[in-house]
């Protein structure tokens, strides 16, 4: 059998190849022949003209045509089949991730809002950020040489104004023209920043230093103050700072005064989002991402798994994509870079986007919808992140926008449980749930005894609310502890929901032998049978004189079994057909358990199977050109089959023959039976006058008897 997600990859090769999967080429149509790889089972020894091949990884590239496809489709040892695609590390990829093209299909660009990036400064010339560049400063530390001497454009420690933030030459400014263009970038070569249509404001804080451009907290402090004083000019709906520490510490971590400006910052509306730090730490942060207040962010690669070099620390904000970011470099050109530094301002961009469809929304209110709709990120322990991927396509849904639903972040998901229902073999648990911290399914886990019985994922229901139906299988007949939990899409931990006493109906099976019918040696039992413990149908054995003849599964539809026992359901009813011999015998029939319970006799029933010897005729005696004919008919009263006749001639057994051929007289006459026990036989006989005889060979009790003689 095909894989079903075999079939579905097929599907989708023939919606992206449309005039492939058809046969057809015309000039305008798709090629006529895709790229695909191919996931083998272990037993893979078919042969196809390979592109390429990983034997040990138990994968190959071929080029296919519909006829390819299809043998691929068909091949049992294919375990999967998907279009490959030429890679490129780009921000289209990145974007795409983060489904930026929903807020552009609705027209949220990011017109009318403004992004600081406190960052090395920026091309302003590059077509991604011409016309953007609203305004510029820069702040650096001064020279040790003294004198005032610092490394802004005009040579000081501050300056203010068109020109301030581009000390591009040798590509000094190319960190913050990537970052720029990431958040705010317009089009260019198929690259396109979060919110393309936003203004970005740029200030550089860095100074040249022979291991690299290095910055202080004072000058990231006075950024933090002219971009608070430029909001009387500008909208500004963030400030990006990609920058960061070596080595990460310990998450929180103190700065009044960074708290204090984030705090104050926040006031009037500016979110201040920091890049987490290339330090590979599952613990910790880099500063000043560790401080309270700011919006941390962290990097995920293409599959949104955590970045193995990003920090990734439980009170992070929000993870995006930092892994090979194509954007602009200075002189019209692109590079590609990696890291929390490319992360950061795909949600700078994103605090835009929201912030022009909604000016007066809060920043925690946008905080929070990010985090409750992000994707769920898994490390590589396998652990769930406490922050998730952003995603702006769920953002922008309204349905996640109930007000109703308390925002907190780490909130467990409250459930309501509207029934809990003790019902043969299981309890089932209906119920719903809304969950503050994610809008993805949460999972419920089903506890016997301590022991996880039943996992189900809640389904979504009317905004917030998800809807859930828990079903646990249990053991009948005993008390048994019942706990339930509740795992949120995004909690590391799950949150016991209840606890409690349940007891199922136990016992062992009970039913009804309803029909008995004996005729022609075979046997035919009908009835119903169920157990107690379980609603899922059991088995029956028959025996007969107490010897095991037949066993039958009892999941025969009986309307009425349904109705008299609801809970169980109306497929219960059994029907077994056994060959018996003729004369006087005793029937029982038993249900056996599904437990620990004992089987159960359910009835037992006396009858009578008919019997005798055969009885029949010897019709015809005739000689021929071609020997003697010899026709009759036999019928054994124990059997519904043909049985077998022995012919005599001058009373010596020359023939045995099967009576199994069609005679409606017969048939007529005895409609109790088959048809078919009508014999005919040719003898080759010596001249002179013979006497033949028929018998009915007997089956069962009785004899063999005589069915006639003729003379020939």
């Amino acid at each position: 059998m095909v894989p079903a997600f075999v079939s579905v990859l097929w599907t989708v090769v023939l919606l992206l190849y449309p005039a492939t999967a058809a046969g057809a080429a015309t000039a305008d149509a798709a090629p006529t022949r895709v790229r695909v790889v191919v996931t083998t089972h272990d037993d893979f020894a078919s042969d196809y003209d390979f592109v390429s091949r990983q034997p040990n990884l138990g994968t190959f590239t071929v080029d296919a045509d519909a006829a390819t496809l299809e043998r691929l489709r068909r091949d049992p040892s294919v375990a999967a089949i998907t279009v490959d695609r030429e890679l490129r590390p780009a921000l289209a990829d990145s974007t795409a991730q983060i489904h930026a093209d929903a807020a552009w299909d609705s027209g949220l660009t990011g017109a009318g809002q403004t992004i600081v990036v406190v960052d090395t400064g920026v091309d302003r010339a590059h077509p991604m950020l011409s016309g953007r560049v609203v305004d510029e400063a820069c702040f650096t530390e001064a020279a040790e040489s003294g004198g005032g001497a610092g490394s802004c454009p005009n040579g000081q420690v501050e300056q203010l104004g068109t020109g301030a933030a581009a000390p591009c030459s040798g590509g000094g400014c190319d960190h913050g023209t990537h970052v720029a263009s990431i958040a705010a970038g317009a089009p260019f070569g198929g690259l396109r920043g979060v919110a393309s249509d936003a203004s970005v404001i740029a200030v550089q804080v860095f100074t040249p230093t022979p291991s690299g451009p290095t910055t202080s907290i004072g000058e990231v402090l006075s950024a933090f103050e002219w971009a608070y004083e430029q909001r009387t000019r500008f909208s500004i709906a963030a400030i990006n700072l990609s920058v960061a520490s070596a080595a990460p510490v310990t998450t929180p971590c103190a700065d009044a005064a960074v708290e204090q400006a984030v705090t104050r910052l926040h006031d009037v509306g500016i979110a201040v989002v920091v890049a987490a730090g290339n330090g590979g730490s599952a613990a910790d942060l880099a500063y000043p991402a560790c401080v309270r207040g700011v919006i941390s962010v962290s990097s995920v690669g293409s599959l949104g798994s955590p970045s193995s070099f990003a920090n990734r620390a439980p009170a992070l904000s929000l993870f995006a994509p930092g892994e090979s970011v194509t954007a602009a470099a200075p002189g019209n050109a692109t590079q590609t870079k990696t890291g929390t530094s490319q992360a950061t301002p795909h949600v700078a961009g994103a605090l835009a986007l929201f912030r022009q469809r909604d000016p007066s929304a809060s920043l925690d209110a946008l905080v929070a919808l990010f985090d409750r709709t992000a994707d769920v990120v898994v490390g590589p322990d396998g652990r769930r992140s406490a922050a998730g991927m952003l995603r702006i396509d769920r953002a922008l849904d309204a349905r996640y926008q109930h007000p109703s639903v308390d925002t907190s972040r780490f909130a467990p998901p409250v459930v309501s449980l509207a029934a809990l229902r003790v019902l043969p073999g299981r309890v089932e648990v209906v119920g719903s749930v809304v969950d503050p911290a994610s809008v993805l399914p949460a999972t419920l886990i089903g506890f016997i005894d301590g022991t996880p019985k039943a996992v189900v994922q809640a389904s979504a229901g009317d905004g917030d609310t998800q809807r859930f139906t828990l079903t646990v299988p249990i053991d009948g007949g005993t008390p048994l502890e019942l706990c339930i939990d509740i795992q949120g899409a995004r909690a590391a931990t799950a949150t016991r929901v209840v606890c409690t006493s349940v007891t199922g109906p136990g016992g062992p099976p009970i039913g009804s032998v309803d029909v008995v019918r004996a005729g022609l040696g075979v046997l035919v039992v009908q009835g119903w049978v169920i157990d107690p413990d379980a609603s899922a149908p059991i088995d029956v054995h028959v025996y007969v004189d107490g010897v095991l003849v037949t066993g039958a599964r009892a999941d025969r539809t009986r309307d009425d079994v349904g109705r008299a026992y609801p809970d169980y359901g109306a497929a219960h009813g059994f029907a077994a057909t056994v060959a018996v011999a003729g004369g006087a015998h005793v029937v029982c029939v038993y249900g056996i358990d599904s437990g620990d319970d004992a089987n159960a006799l359910i009835g037992c029933r006396q009858f009578d199977m008919p019997t005798g010897a055969p009885f029949g005729s010897l019709d015809v005696v005739r000689p021929t050109a071609l020997g003697s004919v010899v026709a009759g008919w036999a019928i054994d009263p124990d059997l519904a089959t043909a049985i077998e006749v022995h012919i005599y001639v001058d009373g010596r057994l020359v023939r045995g023959v099967i009576a199994n051929r069609a005679r409606a007289d017969v048939a007529a006459a005895y409609p109790q039976f088959p048809s078919a026990h009508g014999y005919e036989a040719t003898l080759d006989l010596a001249a002179g006058p013979h006497v033949v005889c028929a018998y009915g060979i007997n089956e069962g009790r009785g004899t063999n008897a005589l069915l006639g003689c003729g003379t020939t």
